[in-house]
């Protein structure tokens, strides 16, 4: 915009007369109080606007004819005219507006029409036109007059100018039969409300006045004191009706705790299972598998194959469509360059990077569930240089094979610290593979490890080397474009949900600014460049090689992947909607078998692209059929209008599209309060994407996401509880104060599973919390001076309420441990099992056999009645004994 701007500014300074802007012009071409012959002559302020207000004004001037001082005159002289002019439009209006109650339907139905045609005429004769000049062809080039009459009309005689008003007007009519199509209901109801409104506004405008004015003078009385009539507070008035001030006008009192009083048997649990006749649910997997099956019909089995299906019909075509087509058409441009330039990286022709953006992306459209990723080239995929097409049949085949097995589900290992980490590397890679076309100045062939290292090592030594005119554009477009996005643009969504196409805007003012001034020639820019014209023809793929490549395919399929499904889950989370991960693999698989047929590379989801997609307010995937139409309007007709695109508009408008996933640094604390292993998984996935490579931090990250799984299960949640006074809560001691310890009994929690990798964990833990090791305990008691203490623990309760797993090993190293304690006298008992480990326990016969190891009480108040019952009974035992031993 601003490039456009000034070019009109130098043509208008060279060729034209600023002052003809300022100071009036007669017919004789006289400068109206200016010169001598026409100074201090009367009416010289009255001219003919309706003249100067043309675009050539600064280049032919504007003469101010006598006739103008006339009309004024005559203007001054027929005021009655003018008021029945004023009445016969008032009258009119009055009409229409009748008009349009008595005959809404017909007449909006009549102008949707009259539109409709117009446009298809006007797609009639731009076409019929440029087929015109076509055959007889006219001078190839515009003619730059200072006349911009003669360089109109120059224009019209230009078969490209009919073109793109025949694209334009093409574009607009299918835009208008969609709108038309998809809204054609909420017209009727807008016919409706047209023919209704004037009724009902004129019938219910004074009732609800005077509702509206009783509620609020009613609200008004209420709310002007703090007490009603008869003394009482008023609850309007109080902020809380369950607080209420202190004495002293302090703080507010604490609400008071309500009780509650529960009176219920003592269970154990397995008289609680009988009581209430407790039975496993049979699984019947043919009755399953029958219920599944009438549960798909057609439809639920097209929408999940097909997502388009689901989302299409319900898509809000007023909210969403204008920023679909800002940002397809954007982002369709960011193709042109990217796929070239990625397929070079591949050793490959550049127009298959074209047309990896096309064929992969329009199947994506059908199956894809992400609505902001940017699908096509992306230069993970392509790292890999002197590589043979029939590669990437691999490749496509594996993600298919992975769809199949549904290991889409492996995707949920994917932590938020690892996607983030990992997207936040992949947006310094790709920040830092702009800045060689943002200082216009070319790279050797850097390796695959180590890139961004490397990089910038080789910038450093080509400073001076840098293009300064380059250089220059691409700072002013990333001014433009951070002063749209901090300033403009948060601005603008508070006015108007349309964005302003910045990125668009750029794009095509510098292609014009890059022809105007032929920057590649005079000073040395790199442009796109040659793009080849026309669809490529389909040919069967080579499959006689996989065993070669196998190996090397999976892991770039995988890479491919997680890119995608990373950036998904981003944006996902952003704009508060999901992605289904198999689905993803099915779209990626099928899409990349059907662009094999067309030459095609991998296609999978772009960092950089997905960020200004994002950013131009792309709503939906319609936003990928939008940059598809693009590519293919390029590739049949217009392919040479983007050729003078200089790289650097293209490179600042990446680099700042970025900036929000580089923003992610920021959340590093969080992920360090949160948890020791979500901040060291940020942090060395960051570093190995940064430092090393893409596909080696997503490994190293993977492997930390999984590796922070297993260590916590090896290091469960375990705890000492206590009990509230007078009620059957309890809670962990070492949080908690004022709670009470009963004599003889030790309750700790357990939460978490309890397999053969924690059992160990779980057996030495027990003993910490009961102060006692097994072997020593139990050579103590065989002394025959021992004496046993009177605080020594009896019972041991461990609560399950937290066990979510059980495994038989466990439950062996369980059942020793359970004798182990026997001997020293602690009897275990269990409190809190869910069905699923009271069912294992039981099938491993550890409980309700003839072996019963230990007793299950349904909740710890149960468990602690009982324990203290049997401590009171051992009491009066023991007493009894000491009376009978003194008599």
């Amino acid at each position: 915009m601003v490039c456009c701007a000034n070019g009109d500014k130098g043509i208008a300074y060279q060729h034209g007369d600023l002052n003809r802007l300022l100071v009036p012009i007669d017919s004789d071409g006289r400068k109206c109080g200016v010169d001598s012959e026409v100074r201090d002559e009367p009416y010289l302020v009255f001219f003919n606007i309706t003249e100067c207000a043309k675009i050539d004004v600064p280049i032919s001037g504007c003469s101010t004819t006598q006739t103008s001082q006339m009309v004024v005159e005559d203007i001054l002289a027929s005021w009655p005219t003018i008021l029945v002019a004023v009445a016969i439009s008032v009258g009119t209006s009055l009409i229409l507006v009748l008009t349009l109650r008595c005959f809404a339907k017909p007449v909006v139905w009549i102008s949707i029409v009259g539109v409709i045609a117009a446009l298809a005429y006007g797609v009639y004769y731009s076409f019929r036109e440029y087929q015109s000049i076509r055959a007889n062809p006219v001078a190839a080039h515009v003619n730059v007059s200072p006349n911009l009459s003669s360089l109109v009309n120059s224009w019209f005689k230009s078969d490209q100018t009919w073109l793109w008003i025949l694209i334009i007007l093409s574009v607009t009519l299918v835009v208008l039969l969609l709108v038309v199509l998809v809204l054609r209901k909420r017209i009727v109801i807008a016919i409706a409300l047209v023919k209704e409104g004037g009724n009902h506004t004129r019938t219910s405008t004074k009732g609800v006045k005077k509702h509206s004015t009783g509620i609020w003078c009613e609200h008004l009385v209420k709310m002007r004191h703090p007490r009603n009539s008869n003394g009482a507070t008023n609850p309007a008035y109080s902020r809380d009706g369950s607080e209420t001030p202190d004495r002293a006008g302090g703080r507010r009192s604490r609400p008071k705790i309500s009780q509650v009083i529960v009176t219920r048997p003592h269970y154990q649990q397995e008289d609680l299972n009988s009581a209430f006749n407790y039975f496993k649910p049979k699984s019947n997997f043919y009755q399953e598998a029958m219920e599944s099956m009438r549960e798909m019909d057609t439809k639920t089995c097209l929408t999940g194959l097909f997502p388009i299906f689901k989302w299409l019909p319900e898509y809000s075509f007023p909210s969403d469509f204008i920023g679909d087509l800002i940002s397809g058409l954007t982002v369709g441009v960011m193709h042109i360059p990217q796929g070239m330039g990625y397929a070079l990286i591949a050793n490959m022709p550049p127009i298959t990077g074209i047309y990896t953006a096309f064929f992969p992306v329009f199947i994506y459209f059908l199956l894809g569930t992400s609505r902001h990723n940017s699908m096509g080239n992306n230069p993970s995929n392509h790292r890999k240089r002197n590589i043979p097409m029939d590669y990437h049949d691999v490749y496509d085949c594996l993600q298919l094979v992975m769809c199949l097995l549904r290991m889409g589900a492996a995707s949920f290992l994917l932590s938020e610290a690892l996607v983030s980490g990992f997207t936040t590397g992949a947006a310094v890679y790709v920040f830092t593979s702009q800045m060689k076309d943002i200082l216009g100045v070319t790279l050797p062939p850097l390796g695959s490890r180590f890139e961004i290292v490397h990089t910038y090592y080789e910038l450093g030594k080509r400073i001076p080397d840098t293009n300064l005119v380059n250089l220059g554009i691409a700072f002013l477009a990333i001014i433009i474009l951070l002063i749209n996005n901090e300033v403009i643009k948060p601005r603008l969504a508070k006015l108007c949900i349309i964005p302003i196409p910045i990125q668009l805007i750029l794009v095509v003012s510098g292609t014009l600014l890059s022809i105007q001034f032929n920057l590649k020639e005079n000073y040395g820019l790199k442009v796109v460049g040659p793009i080849p014209q026309g669809l490529p023809a389909p040919k069967l793929p080579n499959f006689d090689i996989i065993p070669e490549i196998l190996m090397e395919s999976i892991t770039v399929a995988i890479v491919g992947y997680t890119v995608s499904v990373s950036l998904g889950i981003i944006f996902a989370k952003k704009e508060n909607y999901e992605i289904g991960f198999n689905q993803e693999l099915l779209a990626l698989g099928a899409g990349n078998v059907f662009g094999s047929f067309f030459s095609c590379y991998p296609f999978a989801a772009s960092l950089s692209r997905a960020a200004i997609q994002y950013l131009a307010g792309g709503k939906t995937q319609i936003t990928g059929l939008v940059s598809c139409s693009l590519l293919a309007v390029v590739l049949l007709f217009v392919a040479s209008f983007f050729q003078p695109l200089p790289r650097c508009i293209l490179a600042s408008i990446i680099a700042v599209s970025v900036q929000g996933l580089l923003m992610q640094a920021k959340d590093l604390p969080k992920f360090w309060r949160q948890g020791f292993f979500d901040g060291v998984t940020w942090v060395l996935t960051f570093v190995s994407v940064v430092f090393i490579s893409i596909d080696v931090g997503l490994l190293v990250g993977f492997a930390l996401s999984v590796s922070s799984i297993f260590f916590r299960a090896l290091k469960p949640y375990m705890c000492q509880m206590g009990n509230v006074p007078n009620s059957d809560v309890y809670l962990d001691i070492t949080r908690y104060e004022g709670l009470i310890e009963h004599n003889g009994i030790k309750i700790i929690h357990y939460s978490g599973g309890l397999h053969f990798a924690s059992r160990a964990v779980f057996k030495n833990n027990v003993c910490q919390f009961l102060n006692l090791n097994l072997t020593e305990e139990t050579k103590r008691r065989k002394a025959p001076d021992f004496i046993e203490a009177d605080d020594a623990i009896k019972y041991l309760i461990l609560d399950f309420t937290a066990l979510s797993y059980i495994d038989p090993s466990a439950i062996s190293t369980f059942k020793t441990f359970v004798r182990d304690l026997e001997v020293i006298d602690v009897q275990t008992l269990l409190a809190g099992c869910s069905p699923l480990v009271f069912e294992k326990m039981k099938k491993c016969n550890f409980i309700g056999g003839e072996e019963n190891y230990v007793r299950t009480y349904p909740t710890i108040h149960d468990a602690v009645h009982y324990a203290q019952k049997q401590l009171r009974l051992r009491a009066g035992v023991v007493s009894q004994t000491i009376q009978e031993v003194r008599l």
